[in-house]
């Protein structure tokens, strides 16, 4: 860095950038947002309207002439790749929001690209940073939850919410790259481990492959099933399911992650006790209908990124998990195309 400040920049100015990580990068300490470019004049306008005091261009080539350390890539997914090559070929650190890529061949160019490079590249899995999934995680590797049997996630948003190219999958859009990666990847950290195979079924209802049923064959034994939809309603549920116990993430209904012993006499008191603290309690409720604005996911991970950059240090979720994702997502949709179940590849990788 050639300063105390790190100088950033922000690729893409979609809904996720103007709500998530705008207000965030401009909240963290030694943080200083250079600019921001979108090929969109009308996004540049309200970049330009919300900190009259940035650059604020068309393309990268130009915030990178303003001398960056660092950029955010939040582009469009089908340009992810492609961003984040351009900003690695440039000497910048990278956050590149997932999924990594919208094909296997292009997550392996830009692994390589990656690799060559001497720069910090960590991919936008916030999810991994979120306290409720922490929590889930700690339980899993300590063992509290005994032997892991099974994982089940259900993720899904509504359909009005869309923009135009998450409608489509040529662009980047469709259900597996937008939703499945997120509980993909929760499984594959918190069971330190990655698929054997997978079988899926992908359907489209209001838009291009927006509905996906996943089943994934852990090692050790562990099965998972997963469905994710673009257009189901707002849903975000990811259960850890073990022999002693079972870990229940609910990003809409909770505030922590939450535990229900095997026997089915406590679970029942649990959930008496439950229904009892909400009724006297309406902090409780508060609790529960404000937890997004407490999980901070999106701001720990964009912390950790601001630190890797300072430090110099690797940090994950990185590219390599990335193209791990890449992977199963690749043979999800060969899956899909075929009907069969398919293995996922499983070296090659530090």
């Amino acid at each position: 860095m050639k300063s105390d400040l790190l100088r950033l920049g922000l690729i893409g100015f979609g809904n996720a950038a103007r709500w998530l990580h705008f207000p965030v990068l401009r909240r963290i300490s030694g943080v200083r947002l250079i600019g921001v470019a979108d090929p969109s004049p009308e996004r540049r306008a309200e970049a330009a309207k919300l900190a009259s005091k940035i650059l604020v261009c068309e393309d990268l080539s130009s915030l990178v002439s303003a001398g960056l350390d660092a950029v955010v890539v939040c582009s469009p997914s089908a340009l992810h790749a492609q961003h984040a090559a351009e900003a690695l070929a440039a000497g910048l650190d990278v956050y590149l929001e997932k999924p990594m890529a919208i094909s296997l061949v292009e997550a392996e160019r830009l692994t390589e690209v990656f690799r060559n490079s001497n720069c910090i590249g960590m991919l936008g899995l916030n999810y991994r940073f979120g306290e409720m999934q922490k929590t889930g995680c700690e339980a899993v590797q300590s063992g509290r939850l005994g032997n892991i049997v099974a994982i089940r996630g259900i993720f899904s948003v509504q359909a009005s919410e869309l923009p135009a190219w998450k409608r489509r999958r040529e662009q980047g859009g469709g259900a597996l790259l937008d939703l499945a990666v997120h509980h993909l990847d929760l499984a594959c950290w918190m069971t330190r481990s990655i698929p054997n195979s997978v079988v899926c079924r992908i359907h489209s209802h209001a838009s291009e492959e927006d509905t996906v049923f996943l089943e994934a064959e852990f090692p050790a034994g562990i099965g998972a099933q997963f469905f994710v939809s673009l257009c189901a309603g707002e849903n975000d549920v990811f259960e850890i399911h073990g022999t002693k116990a079972r870990a229940i993430i609910d990003r809409h209904r909770a505030d922590r992650c939450e535990f229900q012993p095997a026997g089915l006499e406590r679970v029942r008191f649990d959930r008496f006790s439950g229904a009892t603290a909400a009724f006297f309690n309406p902090g409780y409720w508060w609790q529960k209908f404000n937890h997004h604005q407490r999980e901070g996911s999106y701001r720990h991970a964009m912390e950790a990124y601001v630190q890797a950059c300072r430090s110099r240090q690797p940090v994950h979720p990185d590219f390599s998990d990335g193209l791990r994702l890449a992977r199963i997502l690749d043979a999800a949709e060969r899956s899909s195309a075929t009907g069969r179940r398919i293995p996922v590849p499983q070296g090659g990788l530090p």
